[in-house]
Parts: structure tokens; sequence; C-alpha cells
């Protein structure tokens, strides 16, 4: 399925959540080179143009919104029986415990 978004369409069959793809060519107007990311990313945070939030230290709600998500994706990509979809090894291993309760949920026709 393709979503067209301005001039250039989101693409869900490329591989990659959220992959903008064009079929025209796209001309390089700018490119930075960046070595280590994770110093850039600590650098944007101290200029306070970048927030960084480690998973471990959410507030509970949080967690229950990024549950919730993945919770969605599951049931929305048929993840428990459409084991040639993309993302299905990404959740096996990403998301272990959040795939095993969704197989319950399921199970009792919750999900």
């Amino acid at each position: 399925m393709h979503y067209i978004i301005f001039d250039y369409t989101i693409n869900d069959t490329a591989g990659v959540f959220t992959c903008a793809t064009s079929s025209l060519s796209v001309p390089i107007s700018d490119y930075e080179y960046i070595d280590d990311v994770y110093e850039k990313i600590m650098k944007y945070e101290k200029q306070g143009t970048f927030i960084y939030e480690k998973y471990e230290t959410l507030p509970q709600y949080r967690y229950d919104i990024i549950r919730g998500i993945i919770m969605r994706s599951i049931k929305r990509d048929n993840l428990l029986y459409n084991t040639t979809h993309l993302n299905n090894k990404f959740y096996q291993e990403k998301f272990r415990q959040n795939r095993k309760e969704a197989e319950v949920l399921c199970k009792h026709a919750l999900l």
C-alpha cells in the first residue's frame, strides 16, 4: 500500500517502516557526515535542541503508551500469523514479552 503525501510517497513495502520514496531522482542538496552519532546526539542535548530520554527511566504512563503502540502494530500487521511480514522478526526479538502478551490476548479474543 502506498500513501501519497505531498510530493513523495510513504511506501510500506520498502522494508523500512515509514520509508519515504520517490519515483523520480532526487538531487542531494546538502549532507553532513557524522562520525559518532551518539556524541552528536549528546551535543544536541546539551544545546537544548534534542531531548534524550533513556527507556529505563521513563515514567510508567510512557511504558503504557509504548505498550499500546506495540500491541496496535502487532494487530495491524497481523504479526502473530504473518511470519513473512517485514517487522515480524524485529518484534520477536525486541518486544518478546509484548508479543507473548499479544498471543494470550488474541487467544481470548481481546486483541
